[in-house]
């Protein structure tokens, strides 16, 4: 073999080489780009936490206190969940063949009441929901911020409208 080709070899090699190294480079970085964009999780949870060691309350009423922190934390979580979940479905009801999936990324809960805030493609609004005989329903949901008086006209008291929009601006703060 010429030394001319050798060289030529050499050089087809390292382009092939550089040619996946480059993809591979891009696919390390674009993978996970994309799991964030679409709002999915490229590991479980239980996979991504770390076991620490835990201190024990000192005493009996620190343990209580912990326990119904915990359990206070728990049922918000609880809630929360129920709202997203209330008004996930009360959006995707009347979608047949949606191509995005609605995102509600904020959750303003005041007693029986709440509003939820959601993304869905290009568009969002608010969804405004009231828990009747223990479960969550829609009262209104539609594209755009709603206000105080919206809020009242659909039987939430005026203190409880005005603070549900107050935490709702001050969290998007």
């Amino acid at each position: 073999m010429k030394k001319s080709q050798t060289r030529q070899l050499k050089r087809i090699w390292k382009g092939l080489i550089r040619y996946w190294l480059g993809w591979g480079m891009l696919a390390i970085l674009l993978i996970p780009t994309v799991a964030i964009a679409h709002n999915r999780q490229l590991w479980s949870p239980q996979t991504a936490q770390l076991d620490l060691p835990t201190t024990a309350a000192t005493s009996p009423l620190e343990n209580s206190i912990a326990q119904a922190t915990q359990t206070d934390e728990q049922s918000d979580e609880a809630i929360q969940a129920a709202v997203v979940q209330t008004t996930l479905d009360d959006l995707l009801a009347d979608a047949s063949n949606a191509t995005v999936e609605p995102e509600v990324y904020q959750t303003v809960i005041l007693g029986d009441y709440a509003l939820a805030s959601w993304l869905w493609g290009e568009g969002g609004g608010q969804s405004v929901l009231s828990k009747e005989s223990g479960e969550w329903q829609v009262l209104s949901s539609g594209g755009g911020a709603v206000d105080a008086a919206t809020l009242e006209t659909l039987g939430i008291p005026a203190d409880a409208a005005r603070t549900l929009i107050e935490h709702s601006q001050a969290e998007q703060e």
